[in-house]
């Protein structure tokens, strides 16, 4: 018998398979005060070898450095159903934060992350007492 590949499996048998970065990454404007959440949009060429994606982000300090250097968090998702949002949850209020995304490969191989976009949480709601003096 001869055994016919497709293309696709002639790809990963070669692990040729090229992962491209996300050009288009954005804050899709649902932002509270505890949570972001981010949106993106892939190539058509990419959406066949999607496994998932690593989701990295950390809080901001000045807006312009992690607050704790070299430690994101990164967040793997797979892709189903072709879903091209995230949402982030547990921040903190009123605290910029770093977001980039890659894409991972059906061969578990971790594309470029995207270049990276910097979404502010809402102000926590403050809490209001009155008292009353005699």
């Amino acid at each position: 018998t001869v055994l016919i590949k497709m293309p696709f499996e002639l790809l990963i048998d070669n692990f040729f398979i090229e992962i491209g970065k996300i050009h288009s990454v954005w804050d899709d404007g649902s932002t509270n005060d505890t949570s972001i959440q981010i949106a993106w949009q892939l190539n058509c060429a990419d959406e066949d070898i999607i496994y998932g994606y690593n989701i990295s982000y950390c809080a901001l300090i000045n807006s312009k450095r992690c607050v704790q250097p070299h430690q994101y968090q990164v967040i793997t998702i797979p892709d189903r159903n072709n879903i091209y949002k995230f949402r982030l949850t547990s921040l903190r209020p009123y605290t910029k934060y770093n977001i980039s995304v890659a894409m991972i490969s059906v061969i578990n191989r971790l594309g470029p992350f995207s270049n990276s976009i910097i979404v502010q949480t809402m102000e926590g709601s403050k809490l209001i007492i009155a008292m009353q003096i005699n």
